[in-house]
């Protein structure tokens, strides 16, 4: 630290007679300041606004109603919370996070668990300007280490999805019954 110290008081001396009369302290004030100018204007200004501009989405709502359903069963399936609060509604987001949660462990005691969920469809039950009503057919499907797959039966998992905050979030869900509905109870492991 010493050394990088010198090398910039020798700069900043360097420079002739305009700086002459400042003192130490004046002059070191000035090449902070330089230097952290010169890194945010140049350097970091674009990973700071990409930085910034990714953390502003982070909290808006999704575009379409499919969209907030999508991400919440893409995030079940992806078995990861970051990133599921963006697309439940604020009024009922804990209990959604519970109940996410809920499903996914009910999920995660069948012997052996899911390899991931599929879907393919939306169906749109109830329609009106701020709130939707969408079924979407849901079935498990189980890999083998030869590659074999096994499919569930489709059931349907029915959504509320609401118009909030400028775009749609999940008001609530009903999921099928994994335990006894998607598997049977046999193949489930005690709580």
């Amino acid at each position: 630290m010493i050394a990088y110290r010198d090398r910039m008081a020798m700069i900043v001396d360097q420079r002739g007679s305009r700086l002459a009369g400042w003192s130490k302290r004046q002059r070191w004030a000035l090449a902070t300041f330089l230097m952290v100018a010169f890194l945010c204007s140049g350097l970091l200004a674009v990973p700071v606004v990409a930085f910034l501009d990714q953390t502003d989405d982070q909290g808006d709502a999704f575009g379409t109603a499919t969209e907030a359903v999508d991400s919440y069963l893409l995030q079940l399936n992806a078995r990861e919370e970051v990133g599921l609060r963006r697309g439940l509604a604020e009024d009922h987001r804990d209990d959604l996070m519970s109940q996410w949660r809920s499903v996914l462990a009910d999920m995660r005691r069948t012997d052996p668990p899911p390899s991931r969920l599929t879907w393919e469809q939306f169906d749109t039950i109830r329609e009106d300007r701020n709130e939707v009503e969408i079924s979407v057919p849901v079935s498990g499907v189980w890999w083998d280490e030869r590659g074999v797959s096994y499919h569930s039966e489709e059931h349907a998992w029915v959504f509320v999805v609401d118009r909030e905050d400028g775009g749609w979030r999940v008001e609530s869900v009903r999921p099928y019954a994994w335990c006894g509905g998607h598997v049977l109870v046999e193949r489930c492991r005690p709580l």
